[in-house]
């Protein structure tokens, strides 16, 4: 038997850190190893490492510097932008690989680019990176290394993890004191004196990164380690005083304290210095802050004057640098001035996402391959019909070699799953969702041991992602523990209800793929050689069962289904109380069809509208005039003709009817009277009832009077399905008249 395991060259049991931790050394050779480099990738790296090198070669030839300052990263999650940054960062800095092979990282990352002029060019570039630079990178996620004494300021946050990566405290204060100590050659005296005096090492949590404690500890120190500078425990009590108090970060101080840091670091046949800071997730650093980006801006405005190139700052973002700027008041004279700093702005798109994952996860065995073409090739039609979901964007093509560098997954799941980590993305929630590679192999760990043939479903990339959803930002638990739930309470249901919430909320996340029956069948497909109109059935028949139970709810107006919050089942529920046939508050027959014809009198059989219901007669066409009757009752009045329309949900139709056929016949050529008789929409009376539930619950004054965010935002999701859901129920009266009968004159005119 082939199995799942057995095609896929991965070895499936791997595991694979979702999120992009920058900078961890411990997988930095399997980081440049497997980055997949795409043609976008290739694109960016060209363009980067020319204008880098260029700033560099300037440097090194003493010429003026630009105050050009770094790149402006961006991206939505899964785009790669976190993974991007990280290798740039190896790159720069080309460390050697921990893998016992010798190799340094760019000899091992130049293997993976094209021969095109552009692979070409980027591999020049890198050996100019290589042999006429020395690059001291330091990278960090900036809120996750908010500072303790203020968290909103990023240069305190920068200049902390400088001193941290040279060796020196985190806290600035402290850190600036053993500067001051290791330009004079006392800082090891400090540390030994600190130790003996204390027992504790000066260079630990419980020595100069205990704030508590080290400030007074200092004062006692200092004096033996530098009596020049502090005479007595008093002097320097007082000093470290002032500096706690008073000591600030200024834009300016941390540009000079950087640059003189990168002119004092010794560099081997004339190579240049620069510093890199690699700071990931900026942007939602930044947020809507004036503060913030005021505060950036001066940093990076600094460092461009007074580094001209020394020091870069290439930073990630969802969105790119004018956006972020946009949800703030920033000042638009600056704008410009924070837009020429990072001249370079690489937008990493999530278009190449089904190569990365095929290259770096979904990559087979050449021996196998030919088992998953004579699979293609037995399923062609069904695999067809499996991708096209109706969506209203491309999700790309199905053929002989997607499938197989896809396969378990189907081609659009990728992209599709993908589109909708974006929309996740989208309520800022960075870093909280897997990246889309961790998603792809929790799904094949879960097919390993099953035979080809299998494919993913839709379900399983939920389940993937399911401890992220708990938040409540997203399902929160309690959104979670209904689905998971939703089985017991619907025993019979023909498929697991859990399976259909999940593949519906996925779905719901995005507006431009149709939540219908035949969608999710497909999603929900386990293996190729199912069939998929009986899926579909099984499918609608348990949406049905999770309505009546008020997990979802279909939008009569769009014939779409939605999976339902905590308050809006609450209030699905009391609908479903209304139309459920034979409950003790479900509507009368008698009252949706006044209800018909009332919409009908006041919005379709109107003068206004008349014009749309004319048909041309005689041979003469002259206008005359006529009289209009709905369902018995007087409309117009006119002396020539009458008009009787009788609604789709008149009671006693068939009677009526032959009725209406006989008095025809009978009135022959010389009648009086037209009869339009419309047709009977499907599902007319179910859709007007639940109109008729939303007219009411809207105006529950259990609702309406309570004041939560979560029941006025469900109860506007009502409001607005009732008043679209009035609009289609008119134009659908309208069209059963148009496509009914008319009986005139002895004849009988299909419409």
């Amino acid at each position: 038997m082939t199995t799942v395991r057995k095609i896929i060259k991965r070895d499936i049991a791997e595991r694979i850190e979702g999120v992009v931790k920058v900078f961890d050394q411990a997988s930095l050779a399997t980081e440049i190893r497997e980055y997949v480099v795409t043609d976008k990738i290739e694109e960016e790296l060209k363009r980067i490492f020319d204008t880098f090198t260029q700033v560099s070669e300037t440097i090194r030839r003493g010429g003026a510097g630009r105050d050009v300052v770094g790149m402006w990263i961006s991206g939505f999650f899964g785009s790669g932008k976190s993974h991007f940054a990280k290798v740039l960062g190896y790159l720069l800095q080309n460390d050697q690989l921990d893998d016992g092979s010798g190799e340094y990282c760019n000899d091992v990352f130049v293997k993976h680019l094209s021969d095109s002029p552009r692979g070409k060019a980027v591999r020049l570039r890198l050996g100019e990176v290589k042999h006429s630079t020395e690059i001291r990178t330091i990278a960090f996620e900036i809120k996750s290394r908010q500072s303790l004494t203020n968290p909103n300021s990023v240069g305190e946050i920068l200049i902390s993890e400088f001193y941290r990566h040279i060796g020196l405290a985190e806290n600035f204060v402290v850190a600036r004191i053993e500067r001051r100590l290791e330009q004079r050659g006392l800082l090891d005296k400090l540390a030994t004196t600190y130790e003996a005096e204390f027992g504790v090492p000066w260079r630990s949590v419980d020595g100069r990164d205990d704030l508590m404690t080290v400030r007074r500890r200092l004062a006692e120190v200092l004096p033996k380690v530098d009596p020049s500078e502090y005479v007595d425990a008093r002097s320097a009590r007082n000093a470290l005083n002032d500096m706690f108090r008073y000591q600030n970060i200024t834009a300016e101080g941390i540009a000079d304290e950087l640059v003189a840091w990168v002119d004092a670091q010794p560099t081997t046949d004339g190579k240049v210095q620069h510093l890199v800071f690699v700071i990931d997730e900026m942007g939602t650093f930044i947020g809507d802050s004036n503060e913030r980006i005021g505060e950036f801006n001066s940093l990076a405005e600094m460092i461009g004057n007074k580094g001209k190139g020394k020091v870069w700052l290439v930073v990630t973002s969802q969105q790119d640098l004018e956006k972020v700027v946009d949800r703030t008041n920033f000042q638009p004279a600056l704008v410009g001035r924070l837009n020429a700093r990072f001249e370079l702005k690489p937008h990493l798109i999530s278009d190449e996402i089904n190569k990365v994952v095929s290259e770096r996860i979904l990559k087979k065995h050449p021996a196998e391959e030919p088992a998953l073409l004579s699979l293609y090739q037995a399923h062609e039609g069904p695999i067809a019909q499996l991708a096209d979901i109706k969506a209203s964007r491309h999700l790309g093509t199905v053929s002989e070699r997607t499938f197989i560098d896809c396969y378990p997954f189907l081609p659009h799941q990728i992209r599709l799953a993908q589109d909708i980590f974006e929309a996740l993305s989208g309520f800022r929630i960075s870093g909280g969702v897997r990246s889309m590679i961790s998603v792809v192999m929790e799904a094949l760990q879960g097919l390993a041991d099953e035979e080809i043939g299998v494919v993913v479903s839709f379900d399983q990339v939920f389940d993937a992602v399911e401890n992220d959803l708990l938040s409540q930002e997203y399902l929160g638990a309690s959104g979670v523990q209904a689905i998971r739930e939703s089985g017991e309470r619907l025993s019979g249901a023909p498929i697991d209800p859990a399976r259909v919430l999940k593949v519906l909320w996925l779905l719901q996340r995005i507006t431009w793929v149709p939540r219908v029956p035949e969608t999710l069948a497909k999603l929900l497909v386990q293996r190729l050689d199912t069939e998929i109109a009986p899926l579909r059935k099984q499918v609608e028949t348990t949406l049905e069962q999770l309505q009546e139970a008020g997990y979802v709810a279909r939008d009569e107006a769009t014939r779409e289904w939605k999976f339902l919050s905590e308050r809006e089942r609450t209030i699905e529920q009391a609908i479903q109380e209304m139309v459920r046939p034979g409950g003790a508050k479900s509507f009368s027959i008698a009252a949706v069809r006044r209800t018909s014809q009332q919409m009908a009198k006041e919005s379709v059989v109107i003068r206004r509208r008349l014009g749309n219901f004319a048909v041309p007669y005689g041979k003469t066409k002259v206008p005359f005039n006529f009289g209009v009757y709905l369902d018995g009752e007087a409309i117009l009045t006119g002396p020539e003709i009458e008009v009787l329309f009788m609604s789709p949900l008149t009671p006693g139709r068939k009677q009526e009817i032959e009725e209406i056929r006989r008095r025809n016949q009978v009135g022959g050529a010389k009648g009086r009277r037209l009869w339009w008789v419309s047709s009977v929409p499907e599902h007319l009376e179910v859709r007007f009832k639940r109109y008729e539930a939303l007219v009411k619950v809207t105006g529950d004054k259990r609702f309406t009077d309570d004041s939560s965010a979560d029941t006025q935002d469900a109860l506007s999701e009502k409001r607005k399905e009732r008043d679209e859901l009035r609009e289609a129920l008119i134009g659908e009266i309208e069209r059963a008249f148009l496509d009914g009968t008319i009986f005139f004159g002895g004849q009988e005119i299909e419409l």
